[in-house]
């Protein structure tokens, strides 16, 4: 391995040996002014990591790699933002965080508009257009591209329900089935509908809701009168919160006993 690092880090002989980085990885397109630090990214493809934290399995090619790491286990957070209170362990962390106060986004995805603060989430959205899902399931052999996605789809075959309401003790897979689930006991109706009177919990009651208008704009309704569907809605609502409060209280009763 020694013997194929020199020969990687001699300096290049192109046009390249011409710019302010003359030494250039021969397996990615890293380049450095150091032949020492081209040496210490070889490491990175040949898989040597020379440094090891002493309380756990962590390892890399850096000596300050450790000391960086050591911090999550002593909690040490030296790097503050000076708006808010937010603190990190590494300087890195903290120029992404200040992102969020200055609204820089400097990643762009070059297929549609979309923006972001880390390199990391780009690479992410990629998949959305590529379709690449790297993360797949043992059991089902379900694919998705986010491996956050992969374990709430793991939590189909556990039965685990981690987010629990805490009106009624319900349990659901996801915050936003139980955020909307909350609405039952709380009455909150955020989405408005823009031709009456009718709010909606979700944003599919109000799309179909919105059905009962069809062709409403052209017959120039009058608004003062309240449209006959608001009725329909609302009874149509209450039947199946009914519903849900019902299997809620089942699932609920079903944990106790066991």
């Amino acid at each position: 391995m020694d013997q194929l690092v020199e020969v990687l880090i001699s300096p290049v002989t192109s046009q390249a040996n011409q710019d302010d980085k003359p030494y250039g990885c021969d397996i990615c397109d890293f380049r450095t002014v150091s032949a020492n630090d081209l040496r210490k990214h070889m490491k990175t493809h040949a898989g040597e990591k020379p440094y090891a934290c002493s309380l756990c399995d962590f390892r890399t090619i850096y000596p300050s790699g450790v000391r960086t790491h050591m911090r999550t286990h002593t909690g040490e957070k030296p790097f503050a933002c000076d708006i808010c209170d937010y603190r990190a362990a590494q300087q890195g962390h903290l120029q992404m965080h200040m992102r969020s106060h200055t609204g820089e986004k400097p990643y762009t995805c070059d297929v549609c508009d979309y923006r972001t603060t880390q390199l990391t989430q780009l690479k992410t959205h990629m998949r959305v257009h590529s379709g690449e899902k790297p993360y797949s399931c043992g059991i089902c052999g379900h694919k998705t591209g986010l491996k956050k996605d992969l374990v709430a789809h793991m939590w189909i075959h556990t039965g685990e329900k981690p987010f629990t309401c805490e009106f009624c003790e319900a349990g659901f897979r996801s915050k936003s089935h139980l955020k909307c689930h909350v609405r039952i006991h709380t009455g909150e109706r955020p989405y408005p509908c823009d031709i009456c009177e009718y709010r909606a919990k979700t944003s599919s009651r109000l799309k179909r809701h919105m059905n009962t208008h069809t062709g409403s704009s052209q017959r120039n309704l009058d608004q003062s009168e309240p449209p006959p569907s608001i009725g329909i809605d609302i009874k149509r609502e209450y039947q199946d919160e009914t519903y849900e409060l019902q299997i809620a209280s089942t699932e609920t009763h079903s944990a106790i006993q066991k």
